[in-house]
């Protein structure tokens, strides 16, 4: 089996490092009407699943890389001459940016979305290499306008529903909320807040639909955390919180807490830092037929993603 990541949206990546005359990041941003000199304006190709395919490369993991992309987006990723990732481009038109803000804190990221990911996107090939994927990952639910009928097809893809059934469909998004559950492998939801979204609502009953499934996992951060408990109050779920301080496992058998090792030497990158958290996990589970997340997943994760952090 072929694994498979992405399915979501990319975008170029513009890192603004606000940095002092020292080198050093910044404590706090400066006061709006300033010029600011910084060490380095830097460009390439992200998005969630993006990241997590480079940081797969970087553990010589083969894997094939799903995502909507430009033709210059193409020609930048060829640039990196990626010798374990195979591109499965979905053409668009128009590429997505991001402009991140790198600090002593972390990153402030601002997006421009200008293409989606729907059901027209939903092709064959798509199909084939989504149902073919070990473990399935769900990504970046708010910048994707059509997120929720984009969720919709893939969940029915993950559960016995031919392609041609899914394509026929008039309203995907409610054959998957009655859909019954087939699907065995492990399944990693990192959606990011979705509040901003035009259609939270659906993709929140989407959401309370995957979680029902043992083997699938919610991911989020510090700054997540409230929004997801408060609107999947009452439902019973495995639950990954990711933070600088430690990482916790909670599902309805079991908790588990490993604390993050403190750095020992200053970060030069955090943007991209979760999703080489994500790479980790993934690479521990690879040879692991357990749908299940461990204390080693965690470490893996700790461990790619302070390695990306260091620059390493």
């Amino acid at each position: 089996m072929t694994l498979a990541v992405g399915f979501d949206p990319s975008f170029i990546d513009i890192i603004v490092e606000a940095k002092n005359k020292e080198g050093e990041f910044l404590d706090k941003l400066p006061v709006p009407g300033n010029h600011n000199r910084t060490a380095s304006i830097l460009q390439r190709p992200g998005g969630n699943g993006v990241n997590v395919s480079i940081e797969l490369e970087k553990l010589k993991i083969p894997n094939t890389l799903v995502s909507s992309m430009s033709n210059y987006f193409v020609l930048m990723l060829n640039k990196l001459k990626l010798k374990y990732t195979e591109l499965s481009p979905i053409l668009t038109k128009d590429q997505n940016q991001t402009v991140a803000i790198n600090w002593l804190e972390g990153d402030n990221q601002y997006n421009s979305v200008v293409s989606s990911l729907g059901k027209p996107e939903f092709s064959k090939d798509v199909y084939d290499l989504w149902v073919g994927s070990p473990i399935k990952m769900y990504l970046n639910w708010g910048l994707n306008p059509k997120s929720p009928e984009w969720i919709a097809s893939l969940y029915l893809a993950s559960n016995g529903y031919k392609y041609q059934e899914i394509f026929d469909e008039l309203d995907v998004i409610k054959l998957a909320l009655n859909a019954e559950s087939t699907n065995s492998g492990l399944v990693l939801i990192e959606p990011s807040n979705f509040d901003f979204h035009r259609d939270e609502q659906a993709l929140f009953n989407l959401l309370r639909k995957l979680l029902k499934d043992t083997n699938s996992y919610l991911l989020y951060n510090e700054f997540e955390e409230s929004y997801f408990n408060e609107n999947l109050k009452g439902l019973s779920y495995n639950k990954l919180l990711h933070t600088a301080k430690d990482v916790q496992i909670d599902t309805p058998s079991e908790s588990i807490t490993v604390e993050v090792p403190k750095l020992k030497q200053p970060g030069i990158n955090f943007t991209g830092a979760g999703d080489s958290f994500l790479a980790g996990i993934i690479s521990s589970k690879l040879k692991d037929n357990s749908p299940q997340l461990t204390k080693y997943s965690i470490v893996k994760g700790i461990e790619a993603a302070q390695n990306h952090i260091l620059g390493i």
